[in-house]
């Protein structure tokens, strides 16, 4: 839907973020405070950078990953994100002559992103557990 219409819908970002908030309470999950924490940082840093094109649905998206995985692995989903729309959309919009400040569905990418991020989590725990 976000490739379309640009939107992404609320049933699925709130929820996301109602669903990770409760799966953190699960044997398991990430715990309710850092669930809490993730919705925070991820919610409210991405929501700073409105003033830069991202969208309202976007932040919503971006909390409820923080909400799943939280702080730590929602920012290098973020990272993913941003380098899968620079290596497929900014060449395509090149190349054909697009409108480069036309908008660009950034859900999906941050959807694939989260999702590899979240499979392939024991590839980043340097990043999220650093060795002290």
């Amino acid at each position: 839907m976000d490739f379309k219409y640009l939107i992404l819908p609320d049933i699925i970002t709130i929820g996301g973020i109602l669903v990770g908030f409760s799966l953190s309470f699960f044997e398991g999950g990430i715990g309710w405070a850092n669930s809490i924490i993730g919705i925070v940082v991820c919610g409210g840093g991405l929501y700073l950078a409105k003033r830069w094109g991202i969208g309202f649905g976007d932040v919503k998206l971006f909390a409820g990953f923080g909400a799943i995985m939280g702080g730590k692995l929602a920012y290098i989903a973020l990272a993913m994100g941003l380098l899968l729309v620079l290596i497929t959309v900014f060449p395509f919009r090149f190349f054909a002559k697009k409108n480069m400040l036309s908008p660009i569905p950034f859900g999906p990418f941050l959807g694939l992103a989260a999702f590899i991020s979240l499979t392939f989590s024991y590839k980043f725990s340097i990043f999220v557990n650093p060795i002290e």
